[in-house]
């Protein structure tokens, strides 16, 4: 918890945000999910953070907080924090569906079957609520992910959302499968640097060294300088990486 507390005086005012901006909670969220689209949890945590200072029953912030916990592996947090947000808002089945990602994680299977059979109890569905289905199925081998993770990709209509499907895949070592989603959220979005990041990351387990380099090029290419991709590319074979920095600075002649 005391982690916590010192997000909410960590985050700082982005370069050139007018003041009034910073007072929104939109503009928060909105800074939330770039960090998210980048893979940098840690700020969407801060931005997360922000958005409940000003309206501390927001569903967004809360679920946003638990997911980006997760997906940063920071799996106690993420639960202790899940009871939190379903204490403060009284339920919810995205919330649950968060709480149950966290459990799965942390090799609560049980505890993680019940909380989504709740949420599916619930009203309605979401997107994130069929990827965390499709992830508990990937564990129990019961044969029924593909369908799941699909509901969710047409659900979502989102690129970032496909990139979670590969990247809750990848966590449970289903690289190939893994790779077919990141390959479709680049579909999606060709110029989004993380996700070319984590297609190369995946090609690398896949034993794909050719086809990682490439995609490791492509996330530096889209964001120069992008330290996560540099190391990566420079792990693979380290005389093309020379070869590769060589190619850019002469671009940049």
């Amino acid at each position: 918890m005391s982690r916590f507390r010192r997000l909410e005086f960590d985050a700082q005012q982005p370069a050139g945000a007018k003041p009034t901006e910073t007072r929104r909670v939109e503009y928060w969220l909105t800074q939330a999910r770039g960090a998210r689209e980048m893979g940098c949890y840690q700020a969407a945590l801060r931005y997360y953070t922000r958005c409940l200072e000003l309206d501390p029953k927001l569903h967004e912030g809360w679920l946003g907080q638990i997911q980006s916990l997760i997906l940063a592996d920071h799996l106690g947090e993420a639960r202790t924090w899940g009871r939190k947000a379903i204490d403060v808002l009284k339920g919810g089945p995205d919330l649950l569906a968060a709480l149950a990602q966290a459990e799965l994680r942390l090799g609560r299977g049980s505890e993680a079957h019940g909380l989504i059979s709740r949420a599916f109890e619930q009203p309605g569905e979401s997107a994130y609520r069929w990827l965390v289905r499709g992830e508990l199925f990937t564990v129990a081998r019961l044969d029924r992910e593909h369908s799941c993770f699909e509901r969710a990709v047409a659900l979502a209509k989102d690129w970032l959302l496909t990139l979670e499907v590969a990247l809750a895949l990848e966590y449970h070592e289903q690289y190939a499968a893994a790779h077919r989603y990141a390959v479709r959220s680049i579909q999606q979005s060709s110029d989004a640097p993380y996700a070319w990041l984590v297609r190369g990351r995946i090609e690398l387990a896949l034993g794909l060294r050719e086809d990682a380099r490439a995609s490791l090029e492509r996330a530096i290419e889209l964001k120069p300088g992008y330290a996560d991709a540099l190391e990566l590319l420079r792990r693979t074979n380290r005389s093309r990486f020379i070869q590769f920095l060589g190619r850019l600075w002469r671009g940049g002649q």
